[in-house]
């Protein structure tokens, strides 16, 4: 029982000391502590740092006002050359379309053209073959188809050459005595050749022809 007493008492000295002690602890001011750190050169270089970082800042800025305006300005010229293409395209339509219909009138104009050179052709060898029975017809009027006053007036012209040879007259003066005689008469011509007389004109379209030697 003594024992038990006598560790309680202890036991409360011990905790009374302790709790003095820890009291006595904390009841003391701390010292200040004054650290002193010299860090001016840093702060100048991140002040330098600052100030490039900002002017690169300013001229990003710039480039980006720069940039968004040629950007409007592409955008506005993209615009108008959107609309310059829009009207040529409708341009080319048109003239697209204009020229399908050239075409589409060419080759109705080029069908008209075959046929009427068909037409032509036929025409053109119509009157061929008149001219060459017109050709034949007057190559069969000899001296025999025609008639006796013609067959007069022939032996007439024929006559007035001798009578002028006899009177020895140049051939180029009988020829023209003869065309100045004969003025009234279409077409009239006369001509020596290697002796040959020849002795033409034309009566109502007909080709009257006389040759003779002298």
């Amino acid at each position: 029982m003594n024992q038990k007493i006598a560790f309680y008492l202890i036991s409360t000295v011990v905790v009374f000391f302790i709790g003095h002690s820890y009291s006595q602890f904390n009841m003391k001011t701390p010292e200040p502590v004054i650290i002193s750190i010299d860090n001016s050169d840093e702060i100048e270089q991140y002040k330098s740092d600052l100030s490039h970082l900002q002017a690169q800042l300013d001229d990003l800025d710039t480039q980006l006002i720069n940039s968004l305006d040629e950007l409007n300005s592409t955008s506005k010229k993209l615009t108008l050359s959107s609309s310059k293409f829009q009207v040529l395209e409708a341009e080319m339509n048109l003239i697209k379309s204009r020229n399908n219909q050239l075409q589409s009138e060419l080759s109705q104009s080029e069908s008209f053209v075959i046929v009427n050179e068909a037409q032509i052709k036929e025409l053109t060898e119509d009157i061929e073959n008149t001219l060459k029975n017109l050709h034949n017809k007057d190559l069969s009027c000899t001296e025999a188809d025609i008639n006796d006053e013609s067959k007069e007036e022939l032996e007439s012209l024929k006559n007035r050459v001798f009578v002028l040879t006899y009177e020895k007259k140049e051939r180029s003066e009988i020829i023209k005595t003869l065309k100045k005689e004969n003025a009234n008469k279409r077409d009239f011509k006369i001509w020596c050749e290697n002796n040959i007389w020849n002795i033409t004109y034309l009566v109502d379209g007909e080709l009257i022809e006389k040759k003779f030697k002298k």
